[in-house]
């Protein structure tokens, strides 16, 4: 039997098998032994029509046999003969005469050496792209073992092909595939780690991000490899190194801004610029020089586009409020954005605030500008806005970012405004809870009057009161205890803490808790314990309060008397009769 399907094999086709009913062994060894190219590119044909499903543990049984070997052999003598004759420039009628002349050739036993090399090989692409269409275990298994020696191979494919890729199919098909398998490399944990170390990986992608496209086709089917090169370059680990690539953010922008683009090039170029925001270095950098006016030009289009009903431009508007925000953080590049094109950066964001659409990433952005630029707090601070930013960006499903954003009008915001923050604050997440009874806290420093205000108010009162008792979370205890602390010193407040014995009951568990006998690790607990204990002394102790506090107070044993108490305990202690002096 010859090394593609005759006698038995034949019938079998004849009878309406299909070719995967072949067998993987009988492919294999159809591409191996053949003797010429057609017989070659025939069992190709076979490959590709038994590999073209999506059948994850199919794929994985095929990735077990010498598939990919065979097909790198096959690539490398492709590629040979490609390289030394060039591509073959085949356009509408052009491509079907040549169709029809290489049908000729080959009846007559003679082959066009070139046009079947170059069929070969994005066949033989096409191929192993299909097989690695398998489980992530699979194929990080084929990418230790045959990474190193495919990689090459697929990037000398994607430039030698890229140029013709206007006026050959066959040209743009083997280059689709190439960037496939890159793409599925790339999504594993060592892809980008072991592929940027060849030193053409970076330059080919950014080759592919500079082709030219045809600008009387929108639905050129080049945005498809521009798309798919940005999402390799989105799963990049390390944004920072990505930022210092030449030429890369440059190109980018120009794909952004260029109008003949479509929905999906732009949704692309909105998630890679996301991404690459999420390094903190980058946020800065991305800001300066050159680089300020086309990213806030494409961040303002996408933002401001009202074509909602189409899904590109949902995620696109969505990726690129997710980036503004990221923007806004830090200090720094707050006057560049409030001064853009005269407040255009801030109206957009406004506007998807108002308009409810990705909405929470946007109000973030928002809270930072009004918290870093007194302009943008001037023209943002009205009761109204401040109070639809703060309950937008709660919204956030990071509560994380959320309480960071919020924290930012804590300190500018009205009493009553402040008063509804915080309590939606301690609706949310530990972090959240954390942020408000810092906020709390600050106000508190702040002067008498406000002091006084806040210890008035029940719901201020509830939440300190509740984060003392807290168990998980040692920092926020200490940080509401002080925050007691403060509302007691002033006499007028003193009262209206006695009426709520929850507090007293509070303070008593605080000190109990000091353990002044262990480790150091428990310092925060004698923090806490210091200012529970400054409260207690501050405040009009009555008489069922003595007992309780009188034992969390006892004198400490003389094994514990080498622990020097703190200094504000030992006040306190003096104060109330229970050591003399100060050991």
């Amino acid at each position: 039997m010859g090394p593609y399907p005759d006698g038995d094999e034949i019938s079998l086709l004849g009878g309406g098998a299909s070719v995967s009913d072949w067998g993987l062994e009988l492919i294999l060894r159809w591409i191996r032994d053949a003797d010429t190219k057609s017989d070659r590119i025939a069992g190709l044909d076979a490959a590709i029509e038994a590999f073209d499903h999506n059948d994850e543990a199919e794929h994985d049984r095929e990735l077990q046999s010498e598939i990919t070997d065979v097909l790198c052999s096959v690539i490398v003598f492709a590629l040979s003969e490609v390289s030394a004759t060039g591509w073959t420039v085949r356009e509408d009628a052009q491509e079907e005469q040549a169709e029809q002349a290489e049908k000729e050739e080959e009846s007559q036993g003679n082959e066009s050496k070139a046009g079947l090399a170059e069929e070969e090989l994005a066949k033989a692409l096409s191929v192993i792209e299909m097989v690695h269409r398998c489980s992530m275990n699979r194929l990080q298994q084929s990418f230790d073992t045959m990474g190193v020696e495919l990689l090459p191979l697929l990037l000398e494919a994607i430039e030698l092909s890229l140029p013709m890729i206007h006026h050959n199919h066959v040209a743009f098909d083997a280059v689709a595939n190439a960037i496939k398998i890159v793409q599925y490399f790339s999504s594993l944990i060592n892809g980008h780690a072991s592929m940027g170390g060849h030193r053409a990986y970076m330059p080919t992608l950014l080759s592919v991000l500079a082709v030219h496209v045809d600008v009387v086709s929108p639905e050129d089917e080049v945005y498809d490899l521009i798309v798919d090169v940005l999402n390799i370059l989105s799963t990049h680990p390390r944004k920072n190194k990505l930022a210092r690539v030449y030429g890369l953010l440059e190109t980018v922008y120009q794909i952004c801004l260029n109008e003949n683009n479509n929905d999906m090039v732009r949704e692309a170029c909105a998630y890679f610029l996301m991404t690459m925001l999420e390094a903190n270095d980058n946020r800065v950098k991305m800001l300066q020089d050159d680089h300020a006016e086309p990213l806030l030009q494409f961040l303002v289009q996408a933002l401001l586009d009202t074509r909602i009903n189409i899904e590109q431009v949902n995620w696109t508007r969505c990726s690129a409020a997710k980036a503004s925000h990221m923007l806004c953080i830090p200090e720094v590049n707050s006057a560049t954005l409030s001064s853009y094109d005269d407040g255009a950066f801030v109206e957009a964001l406004v506007r998807m605030v108002l308009e409810g659409s990705e909405s929470f990433s946007a109000a973030c952005g928002l809270c930072y500008l009004v918290g870093h630029k007194e302009s943008t707090r001037v023209w943002l601070t009205r009761p109204s806005l401040l109070d639809t930013l703060a309950k937008t960006a709660l919204t956030n499903p990071n509560a994380t970012l959320a309480a960071e954003a919020v924290s930012k009008l804590l300190p500018i915001a009205s009493y009553d405004l402040f008063r509804r923050i915080v309590l939606l604050l301690t609706l949310k997440s530990d972090f959240c809870l954390s942020t408000a009874i810092s906020g709390i806290l600050e106000r508190a420093n702040a002067n008498k009057a406000t002091r006084n205000v806040m210890a008035e108010d029940e719901c201020i009162l509830m939440i300190l009161t509740k984060a003392m008792i807290m168990d998980d979370s040692l920092h926020v205890k200490a940080q509401a205890t002080k925050a007691i602390h403060l509302l007691s010193i002033d006499v007028a407040s003193r009262e209206k803490l006695l009426e709520d014995y929850d507090i007293i009951s509070a303070l008593t568990k605080v000190i109990e808790q000091a353990n002044l006998g262990g480790s150091s690790k428990q310092s925060i607990f004698h923090e806490a314990s210091a200012d529970a204990t400054c409260t207690i002394c501050n405040l009009v102790i009555d008489e069922g309060s003595n007992n309780d506090i009188y034992s969390a107070l006892k004198k400490p044993t003389k094994k514990h008397r080498k622990f020097c108490l703190c200094r504000w305990r030992k006040k306190a202690c003096m104060k109330l009769g229970i050591i003399k002096e100060v050991c």
